[in-house]
């Protein structure tokens, strides 16, 4: 028999229950691993539920929110949107001052938004009249015409008027006003870039010249109203008669104001009031070359019952002031009965229910309003012009949004101001 070693024994037998201790704690381990990893799926698979779970709940609250903004939202766009076409000054406003260009940032630019409408009806309305006017004292009185045009935001829409209708007449033949017979010479800078953008027979013809002949006054650019002033001006205005006395003419001049008030002792005429410097002695040797005058005017700006002082007074304005803002108004001097007669307004009217109606009644009677009649218009002396109110009630039936177009200075709606314009 062979002789067991027993110690190799033993060795081998430690040996084995080694090798078999280190495969089970291997398997022991192996299975903890794989514990732990399913339960870090089983957590990480929760996670992600709980994820998704609370983005599906956000996505659904974001959706109910969305719903209940559109609820509340479309009836309020609808409202704007309804106000926006009813009321579309906000688009004009915005057309206008993108034609103005370089004048947008005038005063003539902030003012051009102001009573735009009812400036715009009375220069429709008007025109024709005027040219009407003029023809007849060319063609039957044999007389040259010198049509003398105000700065100001209330003139401007006069000048794509002209152009319109001189250009229509241009392209039938009809050249009643050509070779000098109708001549419009002013200091209003907006409107003789407007003529020139209305008044070409060719436009596109970048050589065409106007229909209608136009003198752009001489003089100092002043800015704040986009107009040219000064000694130049003045000189330049009075000399129209004298450089011009070999042959019969005719002066007629459109003039406007800051303000209008009705001289208070008879006869009656509308008196512009302005300021500016050298703005108010152009306006007056307007009046003083003119064989007529015609003082144009929205509603709005004519008081029936406010002096001048009264007026500088409500406003804070005082002649010692150094912020040109605050210096007065001054009026253009009208003394004489034969000036007075020959300045006429051209103005509107409105229907009983409106703010300004009391108003339209009292010019009517103090300044001798009749109906219409553009023949009699035409036809009438030299001199001895007819004052006409058209009717005009393009206004918001609101009543508040009446006023705010009716005084588009926030300051002048104040109950005490609006006093300035009922009858006295």
């Amino acid at each position: 028999m062979l002789s067991v070693d027993v110690g190799t024994i033993i060795t081998v037998t430690l040996t084995v229950f080694g090798v078999l201790a280190a495969v089970l704690t291997l398997r022991h381990e192996l299975r903890m691993r794989r514990h732990i990893a399913a339960e870090e799926l089983a957590l990480q698979r929760q996670r992600f539920e709980r994820e998704d779970r609370e983005s599906e709940a956000r996505q659904q609250w974001l959706e109910r929110q969305n719903i209940t903004l559109g609820e509340m939202v479309k009836p309020l766009a609808d409202k704007l949107v309804a106000s926006l076409v009813a009321d579309t000054r906000w688009a004009a406003d915005a057309l206008e001052r993108a034609k103005l260009g370089p004048y947008t940032k005038t005063l003539f630019g902030e003012r051009s938004s102001h009573f735009r409408e009812e400036k715009e009806h009375v220069a429709e309305r008007f025109v024709p009249m005027l040219l009407r006017r003029c023809r007849k004292l060319i063609e039957e009185d044999g007389k040259r015409v010198f049509l003398l045009i105000d700065a100001g935001t209330t003139l401007y829409p006069f000048f794509s008027r002209l152009g319109e209708q001189t250009v229509r007449a241009w392209e039938v033949g009809d050249l009643w006003f050509r070779d000098g017979r109708l001549v419009v010479v002013t200091n209003n800078l907006p409107g003789v870039q407007l003529l020139m953008e209305n008044g070409r027979p060719n436009p596109g013809n970048r050589y065409s010249g106007l229909a209608l002949d136009c003198h752009l006054l001489p003089g100092v650019p002043l800015p704040v109203y986009s107009a040219v002033t000064g000694d130049e001006t003045e000189e330049a205005i009075m000399k129209i008669r004298s450089n011009n006395s070999g042959q019969p003419i005719a002066i007629i001049s459109l003039v406007t104001g800051n303000w209008i008030r009705i001289r208070r002792t008879s006869p009656r005429c509308p008196i512009p009031l302005a300021r500016g410097k050298g703005h108010l002695k152009a306006k007056q040797n307007f009046v003083n070359v003119a064989d007529e005058v015609y003082v144009i005017s929205p509603l709005g700006k004519i008081f029936a019952s406010a002096e001048r002082e009264v007026v500088n007074k409500w406003l804070g304005f005082d002649s010692a002031q150094i912020d040109l803002e605050k210096q007065t108004y001054e009026e253009l001097t009208v003394t004489r009965d034969d000036q007075v007669r020959k300045i006429a307004l051209i103005s509107t009217s409105r229907p009983n229910h409106r703010i300004l109606s009391n108003l339209s009644l009292y010019l009517r009677g103090q300044l001798g309003v009749e109906a219409i009649d553009e023949g009699a218009f035409a036809s009438s002396p030299l001199g001895e012009p007819a004052s006409i109110l058209f009717a005009f009630d393009n206004l918001p039936n609101e009543p508040s949004l009446e006023r705010e177009v009716e005084f588009p200075h926030r300051h002048t709606r104040r109950n005490d101001f609006i006093e300035f314009f009922s009858n006295p």
